[in-house]
């Protein structure tokens, strides 16, 4: 089931995963990756070990789907939140379109394969995810979104609009 929750942070929501599209290069520099380093820092940790350990090629990132456990205080104590880093972008950067939509496609494959292993079933999208610095069309990443979980009895996926 795919549900679309406007105007709503994607930091208060409910959901046991959230989810950000990332580069492969170990960097979160700006947008909502950049939020998730300062609120999740023991995520960053995690990710940019991965994308060391393939720092000769990067590229072999493409289309994973790391996910880590955080604490999260946000939430009634104690709590896991977990994070979803969806490599779908090699490099960063505002120069060129960097989102690899097949890349992004095999990391939603990727994660509701993981959701399912680990018996957590609401899955918290932003709105737009690849398509700000990423440079993809939000229509061609939500058909990627439907496409992956509209059949799936087993998640719930929210897509949030971000606050300003």
């Amino acid at each position: 089931m795919i549900r679309k929750i406007e105007f709503k942070d994607i930091f208060l929501s409910d959901s046991s995963i959230i989810c950000h599209q990332v580069n492969c290069m170990g960097a979160m520099g700006a947008g909502i990756a950049k939020q998730m380093k300062q609120k999740y820092p023991e995520n960053f940790d995690k990710y940019k070990e991965l994308c060391d350990e393939f720092s000769h090629r990067p590229e072999l990132l493409l289309g994973q789907c790391q996910l880590t456990m955080n604490s999260d205080d946000t939430m009634s104590s104690p709590y896991t939140r977990y994070i979803a880093n969806l490599f779908g972008q090699v490099g960063y950067g505002r120069d060129k379109q960097q989102t690899d939509l097949r890349a992004l496609f095999q990391a939603f494959l990727s994660l509701r394969e993981q959701s399912q292993l680990i018996d957590r079933r609401t899955i918290a999208i932003p709105y737009g995810i690849g398509c700000g610095l990423g440079g993809a069309k939000w229509n061609d990443v939500y058909k990627i979104i439907e496409k992956v979980f509209k059949n799936d009895k087993y998640s719930i996926v929210n897509i949030y609009q971000l606050q300003k």
